[in-house]
């Protein structure tokens, strides 16, 4: 999460569709507060069904040290476990920046076009990557996902330190340790500053 606060100052995400069977329509928002040696502060909107806002305060290594909600504040390993879920939107733009080469390197994805998207204020060259083929069985950490519809755009803005995933479109089924479950996303970043 360091590295995302560290290059976007201010991101929103959109994400919409349906995992395990349940919709998802969710949009967050961040705004890093301030930023120091020791951590970054930073308020957090998400809004599903309804809308929260969240503050806390992220140690430079990745650890939410507090977090403030709806009168509650908690700090160390509690708040960590409240927050997580309220990133979700983030962890998988982090998540699937961390795992670009898993679609821009191997065999079975290729490049299918570059243009460039605006957001907000920030124009972005990017690269259109699609599957060779469909389904398309990748290894995970800890298992697999077998793919049924892929395509993902990503690029780096001018000026940031660190590559975008600025939309993905995604279905299929994952594994991990033993668990199957399946997916039809589709996540867009709608608003960004570049710090």
């Amino acid at each position: 999460m360091v590295p995302l606060l560290q290059a976007y100052s201010s991101m929103e995400v959109k994400l919409n569709g349906t995992s395990d069977g349940k919709n998802l329509n969710i949009s967050e928002s961040y705004n890093v507060l301030s930023s120091s040696p020791s951590g970054i502060s930073v308020n957090v909107t998400y809004v599903a069904n309804e809308t929260y806002t969240i503050s806390a305060v992220i140690s430079t290594s990745g650890t939410i040290e507090s977090f403030s909600f709806n009168g509650i504040n908690e700090s160390g390993s509690v708040a960590g476990g409240m927050a997580i879920g309220l990133f979700a939107g983030f962890i998988f733009e982090i998540d699937y920046v961390d795992s670009l080469g898993n679609f821009t390197q191997i065999l079975q994805f290729h490049p299918a076009g570059t243009s460039t998207v605006t957001i907000g204020s920030v124009s972005i060259p990017v690269t259109t990557y699609a599957a060779n083929s469909l389904p398309v069985t990748t290894s995970t950490c800890g298992g697999s996902d077998t793919l049924t519809a892929f395509s993902l755009t990503a690029g780096t803005p001018s000026g940031a330190s660190l590559p975008l995933v600025t939309s993905a479109t995604l279905a299929g089924t994952g594994t991990s340790d033993g668990t199957t479950s399946s997916y039809d996303v589709t996540v867009q970043v709608i608003g960004l500053t570049i710090a």
